[in-house]
């Protein structure tokens, strides 16, 4: 790494008040993406995430529905369930 790097690094930790993890930062970026092109093309990012949640909820009701019949297991066995929200 160069002296310029570190010093890159250095501003994003003063900057973001956040330690500089490439992770984080990848999501960060990511994220901040993601609302500047959905406010371009006028889009409802709550909306989006509603109905991710929706998808989420709907998948794992199939997955343990699945299970149990497949392992020939009672549907307690799966442990919790995520809450549903309406």
């Amino acid at each position: 790494m160069t002296g310029v790097n570190g010093r890159v690094f250095d501003w994003c930790e003063l900057m973001d008040v956040q330690e500089y993890v490439v992770p984080d930062v990848h999501d960060r970026e990511l994220l901040l993406t993601l609302h500047r092109q959905a406010n371009k093309r006028r889009l409802d990012v709550s909306q989006y995430n509603e109905l991710r949640d929706k998808l989420r909820l709907t998948e794992y009701d199939l997955q343990r529905l699945r299970d149990p019949l497949q392992l020939h297991l009672p549907a307690e066995y799966l442990g919790s369930t995520p809450t549903h929200t309406q």
